[in-house]
């Protein structure tokens, strides 16, 4: 983005002498939305003016800031940088068809900030803490280290948010007998 100036302007309404900067910023409807024509931003021209030079210049840094920084319109509506174009062009192409923030909540549910633990490490303290409270030879708790530890072989080193119900339930139906039941 391109601010041209600070130039000087003679208002013929007020008789005083006044400066300006010049710079063009695509045009938005009433709701938000960028006006395209052909395919392309119809541009709008943006003349704020100031009262001082010394005003026209410090507000520079500002005017970048709000059209520059994440590509955004005077509205708030997106303008998207060529590089962020190309990616969100990128990502409809590999699944047209889901919101690239079900995609973003997808990856940060497999890639959280923070160290999560696996289900694996789940299994371990739950056995822990019924091992202290029930004992090493309580038929209860051999019976849940048996099936959690079924559980834990097949699910162990994944996440417990990233797996579905679905999932689980095609698991149970793998087993024989009393299994499918449940």
């Amino acid at each position: 983005m391109q601010i041209r100036g600070p130039f000087r302007d003679r208002d013929p309404r007020l008789g005083k002498k006044k400066w300006y900067l010049s710079y063009f910023v695509p045009k938005t409807d009433g709701q938000g939305a960028i006006i395209l024509v052909g395919g392309k931003s119809v541009m709008e021209r943006k003349r704020p003016y100031y009262e001082t030079q010394e005003a026209a210049q410090a507000d520079k840094p500002r005017i970048v800031a709000q059209y520059a920084s994440g590509g955004t319109s005077s509205t708030g509506s997106g303008v998207l940088s060529r590089d962020q174009a190309a990616e969100y062009e990128e990502a409809k192409a590999i699944a047209p068809e889901v919101r690239l923030a079900e995609l973003a909540k997808f990856w940060r549910r497999h890639h959280p900030l923070h160290a999560t633990l696996r289900i694996s490490d789940h299994v371990e303290r739950v056995l822990e803490i019924l091992r202290v409270r029930r004992g090493d030879h309580d038929s209860q708790y051999l019976d849940l280290k048996s099936r959690l530890g079924i559980f834990a072989a097949s699910f162990g080193q994944r996440l417990p948010d990233t797996i579905t119900r679905k999932e689980i339930i095609d698991w149970l139906f793998t087993f024989p007998g009393k299994a499918k039941s449940a």
